[in-house]
């Protein structure tokens, strides 16, 4: 296992799998989409829906700056720690929750809104964390 606490990531290595098979997104086809392009997000309904697979649509509507950059879709996927993906079907990233300071979150609650955003960490920095993931696991591995 592996963690980037900056980013509120974390990798799990499945050791024994046994017959199941993983389907794997491929971190180096990745999109930086654009203002106004369609974000899709797959979800699932809950048990009593029998778990049926939903699809989730939004439009990129801006691109943060600070604290880092973040892509914010123009409704919430509900999709969190889940992959987004372009219409093309490529990686866009992964859909996060940012939050403020406690005093900005105060202040928000004031004015009615939670101070809470569904956002998107982009695919490169997803994938430059994977990378920092694998040679940390590659050092721990070396023999002392």
């Amino acid at each position: 296992m592996a963690r980037d606490t900056e980013l509120d990531l974390v990798w799990i290595r499945i050791k024994n799998a046994g017959d199941r098979r993983f389907t794997c997104i491929d971190l180096e086809k990745t999109a930086a989409p654009e203002i106004g392009d369609r974000l899709y997000a797959v979800t699932r309904l809950p048990k009593y829906f029998d778990r049926t697979p939903v699809v989730r649509e939004a439009r990129l509507a801006a691109v943060t700056r600070k604290p880092r950059r973040l892509y914010v879709p123009s409704t919430g996927l509900g999709a969190r720690g889940l992959a987004v993906f372009s219409s093309s079907g490529e990686f866009v990233g992964v859909a996060v929750t940012q939050m403020p300071d406690p005093a900005e979150m105060e202040a928000a609650r004031g004015m009615g809104g939670a101070g809470l955003q569904e956002l998107i960490l982009p695919a490169s920095d997803v994938f430059k964390a994977t990378q920092r993931a694998r040679e940390t696991e590659r050092r721990d591995e070396l023999p002392q």
